[in-house]
C-alpha cells in the first residue's frame, strides 16, 4: 500500500515538474486572389490558435482580418482608378500579403506577416510574431530581454558595427555615415524580431528602413554574449 502511494506521489511530482506546452497553431483563415490585366493580388489572412490568453488570441485574429480587408480595399480601389483613366498607365501592379514561418519547434513559433507592394519598384512591410509554447503567449522584445535593461544600446552598437563591416567588405549600402539624414542610430524598443531555431535573437528591418533598396529587408543575428541566453 505504501509503495502504491509513493508511486502515485512520484508520478504527480513528475507531472507537476513537467512544463505544460500550448499547442499553438498557424493556419489560413482566408485567401483573396485576383488577376486582371496588369493587376494582381494575393492576400492571405492568417489564423492563430492555442494561445493561453483567448482575449489576446481573438484580438490578434481580428487585427489580421482588418489588415487583410484594408489591403483588399487598397488593391480594388487602385484597379478601379487606373481602369477609369482616359490615358491608362502601362505597367504592373501587385499587392501580396502572406506569411513566412521562420521558426517552428518545440519552444517557438515565429512567423513574418508581410505586405509586398509592387508598382514600378517594390516595397515590403514586415510584422514579425514570436510565440513561446511554454507560456502560450506572444512575446515582445522588451519582455524577452527584461534581464538586459540596456538592450537597445547594446544591440544597436552591434548592428552599427556590422553595417559598417558589410559596407566596407561587401559593398553594402547601409546608412551609417555620421551626420547623414538617414543615419541609423539605434533600434526601436519594439523593433521587429524573431527567435531562430538556434535560440538566437534576429533583429529585422523593412526595405528602405536602414539601407538602400538593393539591401532588401536586412536581418541581423545577435550574439548570445550581447543578449544572454534567451530560452
Amino acid at each position: 500500500m505504501k509503495k502504491n502511494i509513493l508511486s502515485i506521489l512520484t508520478i504527480l511530482l513528475i507531472t507537476a515538474a513537467t512544463p505544460a506546452f500550448c499547442e499553438i497553431t498557424l493556419s489560413e483563415f482566408s485567401t483573396y486572389n485576383s488577376k486582371i490585366d496588369g493587376f494582381e493580388a494575393k492576400i492571405v489572412t492568417p489564423l492563430i490558435r492555442g494561445l493561453a490568453d483567448k482575449k489576446n488570441e481573438n484580438e490578434l485574429n481580428h487585427n489580421f482580418r482588418v489588415k487583410a480587408k484594408a489591403a483588399i480595399s487598397e488593391y480594388e480601389n487602385y484597379v478601379v482608378e487606373e481602369t477609369n483613366k482616359t490615358s491608362k498607365t502601362e505597367g504592373h501592379f501587385a499587392l501580396i500579403s502572406d506569411v513566412i514561418v521562420k521558426t517552428n519547434n518545440e519552444k517557438i513559433l515565429a512567423f513574418d506577416h508581410y505586405l509586398l507592394n509592387i508598382v514600378g519598384s517594390s516595397s515590403t512591410k514586415h510584422e514579425f510574431y514570436t510565440f513561446l509554447r511554454d507560456s502560450g503567449k506572444l512575446v515582445t522584445l522588451k519582455e524577452l530581454l527584461k534581464k538586459q535593461p540596456n538592450y537597445v544600446q547594446k544591440i544597436s552598437k552591434y548592428i552599427r558595427t556590422e553595417m559598417k563591416r558589410i559596407n566596407k567588405k561587401e559593398n553594402g549600402m547601409f546608412w551609417v555615415e555620421r551626420g547623414s539624414q538617414d543615419e541609423f542610430k539605434k533600434i526601436k524598443e519594439d523593433q521587429n524580431f524573431y527567435i531562430n531555431d538556434e535560440g538566437s535573437l534576429v533583429v529585422c528591418f523593412d526595405k528602405y528602413e536602414v539601407a538602400a533598396g538593393a539591401q532588401g529587408s536586412p536581418e541581423f543575428i545577435i550574439p548570445t554574449k550581447i543578449t544572454g541566453v534567451i530560452l
